[in-house]
């Protein structure tokens, strides 16, 4: 039975306390869905997953105070969901569906019983509802959804979740996972809402929660291996168009949409761990305008003509401001000729904090900056580059790497320098970091250089 969530009136501007003026904001906080329960090989069907708690309303939002949002994973195979927490609000994850001779798992919504012998989940009240109980041996119970308890729809089925239009779509969000009741013949349905679905075939694939919307996982068949993942949550918070864009920090993962839903900004928030506020007079440092405005992903770059090799040392070739600059999603190239050079600059993003490696394969000589100095009008040596692949010198194609430690969640300056002499040319960057691998992709943690205000600039400094 479909659930529609009632959007609380939303204006641009409420009064608090003694009259001071404060922000509505409206919000959506999904936690993640409960993994579905584990086929063990006794006759018993696995338990679908619960869904994510799920909380939504208005906040009051006043100037320039910051509130932590933290987007939950879904769980893994039998185990609950991750919660996910705007400001003072905890939205509880979801509850794992039960494995043979287990009880199922409580949460924001509760996961179903794998048989009558099995206890199902409890939800937690005003998030979500409880499982379904089997009434019979070899009938794994639908798990609980944010709208309605498991089995509403018939046995095996996950409860439905909510239907929102916060981002200017109609959308379900948090529906419980299902289960196959082998003694009942019934095999049951999806919860709305990213709900996974379970399988009455040995060989039958169940399907986990879906990705942001807090869906809880399908119970596995008896003898059919392992339990599916929940769907992972989401935070999404909408307000008036007319207002600055929230200054951001640390490692959320987020979209803004300025046009689905005519006359508000929808912020959604898909993954990670950080803080937001709203400013009236934005940003006030360029980590917060980094972290805050979209910006030119990549890093923007140059090539000079000219004798450089007496400047590479200290990262200068040419002059900056850059005259007419590229922005690039990789730097390789190779084969221009004699005599040039090329400069690259931005920022990037350490995802988590860990030991990162950057390197280069060039003829002739290149090197890499991180950090203040790369950003700084002067002060670069060959003893402060993070990476210094013979800076100064001529050589045939070598590829060297340095590394750094880095604190995640922070945009930090870089800067790519490469000369060319005579003969051969060849410049690759690359880099890798903990849990990513080499890449030449700068589409993700990388931005080119902007102002306070997010007006993109082709230099760091005036």
């Amino acid at each position: 039975m479909p659930i529609i969530a009632s959007r609380a009136a939303s204006s641009a501007r409420g009064y608090g306390q003694f009259g001071k003026i404060v922000k509505l904001f409206e919000y959506l906080v999904v936690a993640g869905g409960g993994g579905g329960g584990n086929g063990n090989g006794t006759g018993y069907e696995a338990g679908g997953a619960g869904a994510g708690g799920l909380l939504t309303g208005t906040q009051e939002f006043d100037d320039n105070i910051t509130y932590t949002i933290t987007v939950g994973a879904g769980g893994g195979a039998a185990t609950n969901g991750s919660n996910s927490v705007f400001n003072t609000l905890t939205a509880i994850g979801g509850g794992y569906g039960a494995s043979g001779g287990t009880n199922a798992g409580s949460g924001g919504s509760g996961g179903g019983g794998a048989h009558a012998n099995t206890l199902n989940g409890t939800g937690t009240a005003g998030q979500g509802f409880a499982g379904e109980r089997p009434d019979s041996n070899s009938c794994g119970g639908g798990g609980g959804g944010a709208g309605e308890a498991g089995a509403t729809d018939g046995r095996g089925s996950g409860g439905d979740g909510i239907e929102s239009s916060i981002t200017g779509t109609p959308t379900y969000y948090a529906g419980g996972g299902a289960a196959w009741s082998a003694a009942r013949g019934i095999l049951g349905t999806p919860g709305l809402g990213g709900g996974g679905s379970s399988t009455s075939t040995l060989n039958g694939t169940s399907t986990s929660g879906t990705a942001n919307t807090g869906g809880g996982g399908g119970g596995a068949y008896h003898t059919g291996g392992g339990g599916t993942n929940g769907g992972s949550g989401v935070v999404i918070l909408s307000y008036p168009n007319n207002f600055n864009n929230l200054v951001l920090s640390g490692g959320l993962n987020y979209s803004l949409n300025t046009t689905n839903r005519p006359g508000y900004k929808v912020y959604t928030f898909t993954s990670g761990t950080g803080t937001v506020k709203y400013s009236s007079t934005g940003p006030s440092n360029i980590q917060e305008a980094l972290s805050t405005y979209s910006g030119r992903a990549g890093l923007i770059g140059q090539y000079f003509n000219g004798d450089w090799r007496s400047t590479i040392s200290t990262g200068n070739i040419g002059t900056l401001p850059l005259s007419s600059p590229t922005t690039y999603s990789s730097i390789a190239y190779g084969s221009r000729g004699d005599n040039y050079g090329f400069i690259a600059i931005g920022y990037f993003l350490a995802p988590t904090t860990g030991t990162y490696t950057f390197y280069t394969s060039s003829d002739d000589g290149s090197g890499v900056w991180i950090g203040d100095i790369a950003a700084a009008s002067s002060g670069r040596t060959t003893a402060n580059a993070v990476l210094n692949n013979n800076l100064g010198g001529g050589q045939g194609d070598t590829k060297r790497s340095g590394t750094i430690s880095l604190t995640g969640g922070t945009w930090y300056p870089i800067r790519i320098v490469h000369e060319e002499g005579g003969g051969g040319d060849n410049l690759t960057f690359s880099w890798a970091g903990p849990g990513i691998g080499e890449t030449t992709s700068l589409s993700t943690y990388f931005k080119a250089p902007m102002d306070l205000s997010g007006n993109n600039l082709n230099t760091y400094y005036a």
